[in-house]
């Protein structure tokens, strides 16, 4: 029965997955709406604000441009061309229109290694896959660098909630540089103690990988200046993500008596924990971050706050579309 049980597991692994996403995202904004988290009438107030619904496509579509030249960078191109840059904005958008409609956002994130690999040599086939990981890697550092920055420029005292949140911050961000720093150290003690077994039973394929990976922490980490580079790039998206957040905060407020430097030390988190792979495109668990975070400071609707971002991001993903077919007509 347990044999059956893990072989159906086995074979449908994406579909429970989706299906456990999905429960723990209607169970949460079910709790949220009986509660009254959830206002209709804050959704349509921003969905009527035509300066708002501009704005975020405005910073938006800047994300995706920086996305592109972070993506170049990462995938270290020799020549810089236009033409490419395009072909990489192309492909983040499709890529994102894929998140919306997969069950798994590993199927967006297939389809943009897919892509990258075509742009690329033989021996950039490796560094695709790896910029797709380190670019998730330098957005997550980058929102952790921008709370820490708003919280030490804030001059006076948490109460304890935020005192502990401010400490697992930094926390955060030291044990990343710290692992940016060992890793390449960590690979080359792993090839070497394991590399005549590995040569051994796959004919050098993991080897091969892990050299690969080894050249690629080098040319990114290893070389401060590039790494510097990527991180600005990165941290200019999440800032213009964070930006886009604020604007939905002050459109359907009224009266706002916290500063925006607070709100930039708290968007971060909640971007943090609707990123964590427990809920749909982190719906549910995202309004409910919003809507404990921003309470601390009396505003009461962070969870609507979440919900038309949420819905403004998957209408914008959702026209990603037309940058796929326009990929799909540019192979025939």
């Amino acid at each position: 029965m347990t044999f059956k049980i893990y072989e159906f597991l086995k074979r449908y692994k994406d579909q429970v997955a989706f299906l456990g996403k999905f429960l723990i995202s209607a169970t949460v904004l079910y709790w949220l709406y009986v509660n009254g988290e959830i206002s209709y009438k804050n959704v349509e107030l921003a969905a009527t604000n035509k300066k708002l619904i501009l704005s975020f496509i405005i910073l938006t579509f800047m994300q995706l441009l920086l996305g592109a030249v972070r993506m170049h960078s990462l995938m270290q191109f020799k020549k810089t061309k236009s033409k490419v840059y395009g072909k990489l904005v192309l492909i983040s958008w499709a890529s994102s229109f894929i998140h919306c409609i997969a069950p798994s956002a590993l199927f967006g994130e297939a389809y943009r290694v897919k892509e990258l690999m075509s742009l690329g040599s033989d021996h950039k086939k490796d560094v695709s896959v790896y910029t797709a990981i380190y670019s998730k890697i330098f957005s997550f550092v980058s929102l952790i660098i921008i709370s820490i920055c708003a919280a030490l420029m804030l001059q006076y005292s948490f109460n304890s909630t935020i005192d502990l949140s401010k400490s697992l911050l930094f926390i955060s961000i030291f044990s990343l540089l710290v692992l940016f720093i060992v890793m390449s150290s960590l690979l080359y003690i792993f090839r070497e103690k394991f590399s005549s077994y590995i040569c051994k039973n796959d004919q050098g394929y993991i080897s091969r990988r892990i050299s690969a990976l080894l050249q690629f922490n080098l040319d990114v980490v290893g070389n401060a200046r590039h790494a510097m580079f990527i991180l600005a790039v990165s941290f200019s998206i999440q800032l213009l993500n964070i930006i886009s957040i604020i604007l939905i905060i002050f459109a359907i407020n009224h009266a706002i008596y916290v500063s925006v430097l607070e709100l930039i030390y708290l968007v971060p988190i909640g971007i943090i924990a609707m990123l964590l792979p427990v809920s749909i495109s982190g719906l549910g668990v995202g309004n409910l971050a919003f809507s404990e975070l921003l309470g601390r400071y009396g505003l009461m609707n962070g969870s609507d706050v979440f919900m038309v971002f949420f819905a403004f991001s998957y209408v914008f993903n959702l026209a990603g579309l037309f940058p796929m077919l326009i990929l799909v007509m540019k192979k025939k």
